[in-house]
């Protein structure tokens, strides 16, 4: 009968994990400052142009802006792999860069998922942390191997928000699913369904209420 447990052994590690890749952050989140503003957190987050705004999700335009990313190439991406990356974005924030800045606490962290990236069929999955108002222009250069700073163009999306942890790829592909229908179903044209983003905005000890989000790229 043991054999009944071992699913729930299961996800209570993922749930576990999960709050281990989220609550080393928590110390930024006492003296975090910014524009975003949910469950008593306050961040800064990126600005955006709402183009449009439908019943079920919203067109959206983000200016150019400065993140600091890294990347993995695999046919999926495991909770162990956003936990190394987690970290390494963490470590560069409170000062593991050229220049031993410590940063600002900002939201959200994206995960850009890229499919049939390369002839072998893997994905490549991005994942950033946006950088402080006051880093933007001049962002100190991380020392982490495979960490980069990464300068996004003006982009716009269809974003779908929906509450809930993201705690590995199978969480949020469900909610892009269900994007990719929204979108056909209303003659939305030119999205890249190739490319879309899983984007989480709250702190680990927030339960109620969370602000998770899937953003579809339109094609240029």
């Amino acid at each position: 009968t043991h054999e009944l447990f071992i699913p729930l052994l299961t996800k209570m590690r993922e749930i576990c994990k999960f709050w281990l890749f989220f609550a080393i952050s928590a110390i930024q989140l006492i003296t975090a400052f910014g524009a975003y503003q949910e469950g008593g957190i306050v961040m800064e987050t990126p600005s955006y142009i709402v183009n449009k705004t439908e019943e079920k999700y919203e067109i959206r335009t983000y200016p150019e802006s400065t993140w600091i990313c890294k990347e993995h190439i695999h046919p999926n991406c495991t909770l162990r792999a956003q936990i190394d990356v987690y970290m390494a974005l963490y470590e560069y924030f409170k000062g593991k860069n050229t220049e031993g800045l410590v940063l600002s606490a900002t939201t959200p962290f994206t995960m850009k998922t890229t499919l049939n990236y390369d002839e072998k069929g893997n994905s490549r999955y991005l994942m950033c942390k946006y950088l402080p108002k006051a880093n933007q222009e001049i962002p100190p250069k991380p020392l982490e191997e495979g960490l980069f700073v990464e300068y996004l163009q003006e982009i716009t999306v269809a974003a779908r928000r929906f509450k809930a942890y993201l705690l590995k790829e199978t969480d949020w592909e469900p909610e892009y699913r269900i994007l990719v229908n929204d979108l056909n179903a209303a003659g939305e044209g030119q999205m890249d369904i190739e490319n879309y983003y899983g984007v989480t905005y709250d702190p680990p000890f927030q339960v109620d209420g969370r602000h998770s989000e899937i953003w579809i790229v339109q094609s240029e």
